[in-house]
């Protein structure tokens, strides 16, 4: 690694990204050790640098001497990789501090994974030795693989020495080496790949921090089963994709991945909603799974930093184009007709009969002479409408007519590389993009030559800088995330940033009124777990969130002279915060016209109490249109975090809700409108006003506030929320309150 290459403020880092000696404790002079297994394999892989195999017994390994301790290394350790027994892993630790190391890696198992006491106590030993100086991975890991240095995981000496530019963090082994494999032959280049495990010490947060800076790192991918602070993280993952594409897949979010994850790295798994939420706020790309990783790293990789909607199709048949149409549309691309002057032009260099120029272009039949493809695609590039062109390549039709072409062998007659070459041509002539689908529907053993043809081709197309994909949805799904990303960081480098956020330029943090934090002290005093509604409506109030009008009473006297000051008709609400459920506990009576039905809600309601009402709420009565919720949850991995969606009596059973963790900039509580299923409703119909959106992004993003400062409050439940006259007004509210 040059020095250019440095990252500023991580020396110990680099130190280990680049070591110039490391040590490997716990390497077997005979047999299988995974020790032994990293030495061979940094060896195979062609690491440069000094290697110190150890081990108690000593001996000697590939005509290297095996040193019995790490003390007895005669020279300087930059990096040293552990891979012995649990119990011995804090000693070695230890070892490699005193002798100067920057870090280590430890692949070893039994720490708190295993979830008996005896490997929380060996982790917790492991972290106080980190604390000291030494900076660790691990353990339960696969460390790390660093083309550049020569670095690899186990096993790993098959992996690529050509450097590139996508890094991959990841809680699993397993897939640290399944990407970096598939990465080999996809065209995925790396600068780093680390599998921190356990992540006692180096972990998700501030490696991601790393490579935010990293200069030789473009392109981050992670997969994440649980995070350690999510507070901390939101804001580095948040300033990561400023700078450079975040690739994310999120295990254990469905209740049974949960708990798989906790056995296999002690990692909470999180809310499935919280965190799709919080990697879209952030604008990291959400994944699905390896394949959708490699696909979407290998765009970004390639393809030119932009906005795409237009897609040419050229090539394939008729169906596929139409599949092709269906699926660009599910991805937010399209497939538009071409103009008709370049319909007309395209036409006339077509094959005859069955091919047509519309937009997908259908070529008729796969011989299509490399040169005819260039022009076609170059007649395509002249539509402002196209933006980037998927050549689909049926490369397996070519096997059938080897033999009726008389060619001795199929590489003589597939014209591969004419092909790609035609491709480079046209995206450095127009600056439109060129992708290349190439279906491969031969895979029985008669045509292994094919399979050569098909490895031979896609390298071809890699070398040239054009991605290579096996369907047409896997590569529209891949340049709708490059799109999707470069949009919206457009968009929020343009956003005013969120309220609460260190230098936003906002407003000092609202102080509740005293009455408010009495309010909350006496609750918190006598045990109790929420405010009533009255209580509850003061705290949003506080924060300019709109509520009804409204006074406690204590008798119906009281009750009939606020309800003529409020005027009828009017709402009566039983006030408890024992009974938080109102509408269960048949505590409202709406709709109250005049003294005498004022009276009997009074005295129902009173009965229906059974003795825990703290008094009644004379309300005015809100006529509205239609009905949303909000609300606030402290999650335990992220903490506050705002919630918008459908209200009333469907809330739970339509489950119509959009998350943002707080802080909120206005933009994210646009954004969890418009996510909604039923954002229709926002807009005008049936002769009602359209929604005030500005009014109702600003209650979300008060409500995230009002979690950050008061951390007594656990939860807010605005439900419902009436729009009246196109205004959101708070007509019931609930805050919860810290049991501890």
């Amino acid at each position: 690694m040059d020095r250019k290459n440095k990252t500023l403020g991580y020396e110990q880092l680099d130190r280990m990204f680049d070591p110039k000696s490391i040590a490997i404790i716990g390497v077997a002079e005979e047999g299988f050790s995974f020790g032994r297994g990293m030495l061979l394999s940094h060896l195979s892989i062609g690491y440069a640098g000094k290697l110190y195999p150890v081990n108690r017994r000593g001996g000697t390994i590939e005509g290297m001497t095996i040193y019995p301790s790490v003390e007895d290394i005669p020279g300087p350790v930059d990096f040293a990789i552990i891979a012995v027994p649990a119990k011995y892993v804090p000693d070695a630790v230890e070892s490699c501090l005193n002798k100067g190391a920057a870090g280590v890696e430890i692949l070893s198992s039994g720490f708190r994974e295993m979830g008996t006491p005896e490997g929380i106590a060996l982790e917790e030993q492991v972290q106080a030795i980190a604390a000291r100086g030494i900076r660790v991975l691990g353990p339960n890991c696969f460390g790390i693989y660093c083309p550049r240095s020569g670095q690899t995981l186990l096993p790993g000496p098959n992996l690529s020495r050509e450097p590139g530019g996508v890094a991959f963090l990841s809680q699993s082994g397993g897939h640290s080496i399944d990407f970096g494999l598939i990465g080999t032959w996809r065209g995925v280049r790396f600068s780093k790949v680390v599998s921190f495990g356990n992540g006692c010490d180096l972990r998700e947060t501030e490696m991601l921090g790393y490579l935010t800076r990293d200069p030789e790192t473009t392109v981050i991918c992670m997969y994440i089963e649980g995070i350690a602070d999510g507070q901390a993280f939101v804001p580095a993952l948040e300033a990561a994709c400023r700078e450079k594409p975040v690739l994310v897949i999120k295990g254990g979010l469905s209740d049974s991945g949960s708990r798989a994850a906790a056995s296999h790295t002690a990692s909470m798994g999180g809310k499935k909603n919280i965190w799709e939420a919080a990697l879209r706020q952030c604008n990291a790309v959400q994944v699905a799974d390896m394949e959708h990783m490699v696909d979407s790293s290998l765009a970004f990789s390639l393809l030119p930093h932009r906005s795409y909607l237009g897609c040419s199709i050229v090539g394939g048949g008729g169906a596929l184009g139409i599949a092709a149409a269906d699926a660009a549309e599910s991805f937010g691309l399209s497939i538009p007709p071409l103009r008709e002057d370049l319909k007309d032009s395209i036409m006339e260099i077509l094959p005859k009969p069955g091919s047509s120029a519309a937009n997908p272009i259908d070529v008729a039949n796969p011989f299509v002479p490399p040169q005819t493809i260039r022009e076609i695609i170059l007649r395509a590039s002249q539509d402002d409408a196209i933006d980037i062109h998927i050549l689909v390549f049926l490369i397996y039709h070519f096997r059938a007519h080897k033999d009726v072409m008389s060619a001795l062998k199929l590489r003589d007659f597939v014209p591969f590389r004419e092909m790609a070459r035609a491709c480079r041509e046209v995206r450095e002539t127009t600056g439109k993009p060129v992708v290349l689908v190439m279906p491969n529907y031969r895979q029985e053993e008669e045509a292994l030559d094919l399979e050569e043809i098909v490895r031979e081709t896609r390298k071809e197309f890699l070398n040239a800088g054009i991605p290579v994909y096996d369907d047409v949805t896997n590569a529209l799904r891949a340049i709708a995330s490059v799109s999707r990303y470069h949009r919206r960081r457009t968009l929020i480098a343009e956003a005013v940033p969120a309220i609460n956020t260190p230098g936003s330029g906002a407003a000092q943090k609202t102080s509740l009124p005293e009455q408010c934090r009495d309010s909350i002290r006496e609750a918190l005093r006598r045990g109790e777990t929420s405010l009533n509604e009255y209580e509850s409506k003061r705290v949003l109030e506080a924060y300019s969130i709109p509520v009804t009008g409204e006074r406690v009473v204590n008798s119906i006297d009281e009750a009939l002279s606020v309800a003529r000051e409020i005027g009828y008709p009017v709402a009566l609400k039983g006030s408890s915060r024992a009974l938080t459920h109102k509408t269960e506990h048949r505590l409202i009576e709406l709709g109250i016209k005049g003294e005498a039905a004022l009276e009997k809600a009074y005295r129902d309601i009173e009965a229906r109490g059974k003795g825990q009402l703290d008094g009644m709420l004379v309300q005015q009565m809100v006529r509205g249109d239609r009905e949303f919720v909000a609300g606030l949850i402290r999650d335990p991995q992220f903490g506050p975090c705002v919630m918008f969606g459908l209200g009333g009596i469907y809330t739970e059973v339509l489950k119509d809700v959009s998350f943002r963790v707080a802080p909120l900039r206005l933009e994210d509580a646009y954004d969890m409108l418009n996510e909604i299923r039923a954002v229709k409703l926002l807009d005008e119909f049936r002769g009602k006003p359209a929604v005030d959106r500005e009014v109702l992004a600003r209650i979300l993003v008060s409500l995230g506030r009002i979690g950050l400062e008061n951390r007594e409050i656990s939860e807010i439940d605005v439900n419902p929320l009436i729009i009246s006259d196109g205004r959101p007004v708070a007509v019931d509210a609930l805050v919860v309150l810290k049991k501890d």
